[in-house]
Parts: C-alpha cells; sequence; structure tokens
C-alpha cells in the first residue's frame, strides 16, 4: 500500500514540505496535492514500459505524475493504473496482464541497476554530462546557471 511520508522521510513536515512544493510550482501552472503517502511505484513504473512500447508514454507519465502528486491517489494500486492507462489511451486488459505478470520486471531491474551504478538514488535525477547529476526539484534558474558555466567551457 505504502509508507507514510513523515515515516519514510523522520522529521518531515508534509504540510509545510507540500507548501514550498506549491510555491515552486505555482509559476509552471503545477499544483501539488497534501499527500500522505509514499507509494510502491513498482507497478506504475513498469506499465510506463508499456505507455512507452505503445507509443503513449507521455500520457500516461503525465496521468501519473498527476494521480499522484496533484490528486493523491496510490499508483501502486492496480485500479488506479487501470484509469490511467484509460486516460493514455492504452487498452486496460493489455496493460493489466503485462503489469501482473511482470512482464517488464526484468527491464525495471536493470534499469535500477544502471542507475545505481551511476550514483542515481532520487527522483528526477537529470545526468548533465561535465557537471553531473542534479535531483530533486531543481528551479530552472539553476539549470540555466550550469549551462552557462557549461557554455562558457565549450561543452
Amino acid at each position: 500500500m505504502g509508507v507514510r511520508l513523515d515515516e519514510y522521510f523522520p522529521g518531515l513536515k508534509p504540510h509545510l514540505f507540500f507548501e514550498e512544493l506549491n510555491e515552486r510550482g505555482r509559476r509552471y501552472g503545477v499544483f501539488f496535492g497534501p499527500q500522505q503517502i509514499m507509494c510502491n511505484s513498482r507497478l506504475s513504473l513498469m506499465g510506463g514500459e508499456f505507455a512507452k512500447e505503445n507509443g503513449k508514454f507521455h500520457e500516461y507519465h503525465e496521468a501519473v505524475f498527476k494521480a499522484f502528486f496533484t490528486d493523491c491517489k496510490n499508483i501502486g494500486d492496480m485500479s488506479v493504473l487501470l484509469d490511467i492507462a484509460d486516460e493514455a489511451g492504452l487498452d486496460r486488459l493489455e496493460f493489466r496482464e503485462a503489469v501482473e505478470q511482470n512482464y517488464y520486471l526484468d527491464r525495471l531491474k536493470e534499469t535500477s541497476r544502471a542507475a545505481r551504478d551511476n550514483w542515481v538514488n532520487a527522483a528526477p535525477t537529470f545526468v548533465i554530462k561535465g557537471h553531473g547529476n542534479v535531483s530533486g526539484a531543481t528551479s530552472i534558474d539553476s539549470f540555466r546557471t550550469i549551462f552557462k558555466k557549461l557554455s562558457a567551457v565549450g561543452l
């Protein structure tokens, strides 16, 4: 089902955390609901692989993001994922079969291994050649500063 955020991140004050996220997201039209749990995302990640193979990754990704971060739904729940698959234009039955049969599990394991090998341990993480990893909710101004510095040295 999931773990309460304040248990997963000891000392976190979820209300204040989401106030800050909403302040950052406001200028981009992004709203974060008061999520209380850290869901197990394995099923949703396998669903993402299914969506990718069926040409609907962007639609699926956006719907998962909204379901979890804005609507505070449990993206570890198959019924929630089936609604998301519908919204993304995916076939519910094929989606369910692929996810429940763990069709993409080996791919997820390989991706996780590659992430660990590259010191990626948070989402989102951006790997920028010549700079390294940038993790978490990072401002566009921070990216501009990084790219300006890289441009100045010819990267």
